[in-house]
């Protein structure tokens, strides 16, 4: 039975930016044939990115919609919902296989020695299936999109195996999906990007938002002795059962911060985090992050989490192997 990715794209006012991504994302997952389920979360976008998602899930096999997402809710129940199109989300096969040739252009570090790909490329001519979904919130918050997502996961009657996000702009080269999905299928619990690593390579990003990127990760390394190096790049992704259990675990803030308090959860749990060097690029049309704003919820949450810091400098200085399956 093949494993699906389901991929999060949190979007807030992306009518410029929606359309592209969504396709181009799809088309790499069908030439790659990686079973996919792209899912559209809308944090309450007021332009008209809610009638472009609607029509790319209306492509791909069907649209949800959902409002007034319920923080009080317990994060061992998720959001109940209607997966009786499911089957059809699975079974639609993109009409479309072309892809842009940003995409295409893979570095050739990247895939070398990935037989894993070329493998299944060879003994399979059906193409994987790839679904698109929209679900919309009405509060703003990457970290509300976040356990949204998670939650709308467990609902299904079978569930992706796997599950993370990315930003709509595709920063992140895809190709880096390759190397995500190999190491999902052979067992990683976590693997995300990091633009911080020597192998990385970051193009056209601002010396302001450098510096204070690369300040933020020094300073959640420092208090809470983490090992990972960029808690705060877009390329995030989890075994859905290890992804679940951080749900549980962590608090329900809805900003940015969520997607590294999950990290900072895993490690203080055992949980191995493999990171990726990537390559990643800034878009031209900008980011929409407020970086002020974010330095100073990071901060915050920084401290309000130092209480992890044991639990994490005792499993970093265990001797013990460390076991990721969920019990």
């Amino acid at each position: 039975m093949q494993k699906t990715l389901n991929i999060l794209l949190p979007v807030l006012n992306e009518q410029y930016r929606l359309e592209s991504g969504v396709r181009t994302l799809r088309a790499f997952m069908i030439e790659h044939n990686i079973p996919c389920i792209l899912t559209i979360i809308d944090n309450g976008s007021t332009d008209h990115t809610q009638e472009i998602a609607l029509s790319l899930a209306d492509s791909g096999g069907g649209a949800m919609d959902y409002h007034d997402f319920d923080k009080s809710k317990s994060r061992n129940d998720g959001i109940k919902v209607d997966s009786s199109n499911e089957a059809q989300h699975l079974t639609n096969l993109a009409q479309d296989s072309r892809i842009s040739k940003d995409a295409a252009l893979c570095d050739e570090k990247t895939v070398q020695n990935r037989s894993f790909f070329s493998r299944a490329k060879s003994t399979s001519q059906v193409k994987s299936p790839i679904a698109i979904e929209y679900l919309r919130l009405n509060q703003k918050g990457v970290g509300l999109a976040l356990q949204a997502g998670i939650d709308h996961n467990n609902s299904r009657k079978y569930k992706s195996a796997f599950i993370g996000y990315m930003d709509i702009d595709l920063s992140t080269n895809l190709c880096h999906l390759l190397e995500v999905y190999e190491s999902l299928c052979a067992g990683s619990a976590v693997v995300v990007g990091s633009r911080l690593l020597q192998d990385s390579k970051v193009i056209g990003r601002s010396l302001k938002r450098e510096i204070i990127s690369r300040s933020l990760n020094a300073i959640i390394k420092a208090t809470l002795h983490t090992s990972f190096s960029d808690a705060m790049c877009g390329f995030k992704f989890y075994q859905a059962d290890i992804a679940t259990l951080l749900r549980q675990k962590c608090s329900d803030d809805p900003s940015w911060f969520y997607c590294a308090q999950m990290l900072i959860q895993a490690q203080a749990l055992g949980i191995e985090i493999e990171e990726i060097p990537v390559q990643w690029e800034d878009d031209s049309l900008g980011s929409k992050v407020q970086i002020t704003n974010l330095a100073r919820i990071y901060l915050k949450e920084i401290y309000r989490l130092r209480t992890l810091r044991q639990a994490i400098l005792a499993h970093k200085h265990s001797k013990l192997p460390q076991n990721n399956a969920v019990k």
